[in-house]
């Protein structure tokens, strides 16, 4: 994910607030049918999962962003104990950079969008605890190889889904309107 240019460039000197509304847009238009896929499993429930999904929303009309039509984002099938677990693997890591990516956001926008950023940190200081309390229900789900394997497959399909959707972030025209272009 580091590698897609569109996220290289959250730590730019002359990053823009329209780069970050077309990239919350893009990040909701992946995380709202990963979410539907898994939020109520009973995985996730059993971690306290806590859904982003709202979050990106007032993210983006925080920024001054709208939701766009997007078009529809394919996501992987989660039938089993181990392919919700590696899915949400993927969506609860995601929380660990994320932390690194609101303090940079916060420090380069300063305070005026400290409430747009709450995507990046939904258990607030828990951060640490939660991540915690994943990797238990994790070794418990995972403890056979073949759950492992079939989590680890999941985790696989999962960072490829948010990739391809990230990855249009350099090709696409956006499609979250918004006011102004400065930071």
């Amino acid at each position: 994910m580091e590698r897609i240019p569109a996220l290289v460039r959250l730590f730019a000197k002359d990053y823009r607030r329209d780069e970050l509304i077309t990239l919350f847009g893009c990040l909701l238009a992946i995380h709202e049918p990963l979410e539907a896929a898994l939020a109520g499993t009973p995985e996730a429930m059993a971690i306290g999962y806590r859904s982003r999904t709202p979050l990106l929303v007032n993210g983006l009309a925080t920024l001054g962003g709208q939701r766009g039509s997007s078009p529809p984002v394919l996501v992987p099938t989660y039938s089993s104990s181990a392919s919700r677990i590696g899915g949400l693997y993927v969506l609860e890591g995601s929380i660990l950079g994320g932390q690194v990516i609101r303090r940079q956001l916060e420090a380069h926008f300063g305070n005026a969008i400290r409430d747009a950023l709450d995507f990046y940190s939904p258990y607030g200081e828990d951060v640490g605890g939660q991540w915690i309390r994943f990797r238990t229900a994790l070794a418990q789900i995972t403890a056979d190889e073949a759950a492992g394997r079939e989590a680890e497959l999941a985790a696989i399909a999962t960072f490829s889904a948010i990739g391809l959707q990230l990855a249009c972030l350099d090709t696409m025209d956006t499609t979250y309107r918004h006011s102004g272009s400065g930071s």
